[in-house]
């Protein structure tokens, strides 16, 4: 399927589906099925790459049905990778191990990897303990043996840039607001489309402030389902405030409010499909 731009889908959580003008498609951080949504890792019809920002289950739930329906390539963590590898029984051909500052050049599409931080140190005091790799995750998520990659998710985070054949530019960042390692790689690709979680950040404003610096084009959420409960009101209300917000401060950036599953495509405007 090729496209006049980029076209990408936020499916839920850090969930992007995105397919490049080459027809190449990419997926982040899956996590659907196990969530009974309308859309389920079944539903996908082609992955050529996936990319874990980092290896907790909410990014990584359906990775071993997808690895095995498509023989897609897995960026992750290379701290991480070898568990995630034993946990989803996935070969290690499939498997690159992604380190900081890396660049990884296939035919048809390009990757920059950065360091990021899920957390401020020490990780979370009741979830981030080594003795939790050794409780079974079965009741609660649905399946067995996560425990140590849930361990490396507090350690290991990655953000990406992705450079399509056409130029444009995509960047998948999350993790603290206060690691100034994303802005600054930001500001140096300039990318057209920013895909970056409003979580660690206090209200809409801030968030605006933050992106303003980055240079992006246009800006997507991810873990957008939290948004209303994190700030008290409705997506679409929280969107009028961030762009509120970029426009008080002069800002080039546009913030998306996505409807879920809704495809958009990225040329020299954003067009909902």
């Amino acid at each position: 399927m090729k496209t006049k731009g980029i076209k990408l889908r936020w499916l839920y959580e850090t969930c992007y589906e995105i397919v490049l003008p080459n027809g190449t498609v990419i997926l982040t951080d899956p996590d659907l099925t196990l969530h009974g949504l309308e859309v389920a890792a079944k539903d996908i019809e082609r992955v050529d790459y996936i990319l874990v920002t980092h290896t907790h289950y909410d990014h990584t739930s359906d990775i071993g049905y997808l690895v095995e329906k498509f023989g897609c390539k897995l960026l992750v963590g290379e701290l991480s990778a070898q568990d995630l590898c034993r946990c989803f029984n996935l070969p290690y051909s499939c498997i690159y191990p992604v380190g900081a500052d890396e660049t990884f050049e296939f035919p048809d599409v390009t990757f920059h990897c950065f360091r990021g931080k899920h957390t401020a140190p020490p990780p979370d005091p009741k979830r981030g303990r080594p003795e939790s790799a050794y409780v079974t995750t079965v009741n609660r998520f649905g399946f067995d043996g996560h425990g140590n990659s849930d361990q490396y998710g507090w350690l290991e985070f990655f953000d990406y840039v992705i450079m399509a054949p056409n130029n444009q530019t995509i960047m998948i960042c999350g993790g603290i607001p206060a690691f100034a390692k994303a802005q600054e790689v930001a500001k140096r690709y300039r990318p057209d489309v920013l895909i970056r979680q409003l979580g660690g950040l206090p209200d809409p404003v801030s968030y605006a402030e933050w992106v303003d610096k980055t240079g992006a084009r246009i800006v997507f959420p991810s873990h957008h389902e939290n948004i209303e409960r994190k700030f008290g009101k409705p997506a679409a209300e929280v969107a009028v405030d961030v762009n509120k917000a970029l426009c008080g401060m002069g800002s080039l950036s546009v913030f998306v409010d996505p409807k879920q599953f809704a495809w958009y495509e990225i040329c020299t405007q954003i067009d909902l499909l």
